[in-house]
């Protein structure tokens, strides 16, 4: 397979849309997509080097809760964008931009998702958008 610079913009289409729809299905102009960096070897060193450290001076349950926020700063660090996603207002639709604010109201199946494409490069490289986008899948 071959793969992009892992430090390249990605943009990556998930399997499914928050209301259910198969998203990868959608014309490119209506797919919810990210844009995001990868994650690289030495970001994943780090992030187990810092893990290990903690499990040798926390508790369990602190050191777990370190790794967690350490892999969500990581995650934070390779978001550049959420492309079509929108809630409902009172005042009506609003696009969602922010990572934390996606990570707070997404489901988190979804999250869960972005979170795991992130980390893996082979992931990565199967999420992009260009592998699903009409244009492509009829030339």
């Amino acid at each position: 397979m071959l793969f992009k610079n892992i430090n390249d913009i990605f943009e990556i289409v998930p399997p499914v849309s928050c209301d259910g729809i198969n998203n990868r299905q959608l014309p490119p102009a209506e797919q919810m997509y990210f844009k995001v960096y990868g994650v690289n070897i030495v970001d994943k060193d780090n992030l187990d080097i810092q893990s290990t450290l903690d499990r040798n001076r926390l508790t369990p349950e602190k050191a777990m809760e370190e790794y967690h926020k350490r892999l969500c700063g990581l995650v934070r660090e390779k978001f550049v964008s959420l492309h079509n996603y929108f809630i409902e207002t009172p005042d009506g639709l609003r696009a969602v931009t922010d990572f934390d604010e996606f990570r707070q109201i997404a489901p988190p199946e979804l999250v869960q998702w972005l979170f795991s494409v992130i980390m893996s490069g082979e992931a990565l490289s199967a999420a992009e958008r260009k592998n699903f986008s009409l244009e492509s899948a009829s030339a």
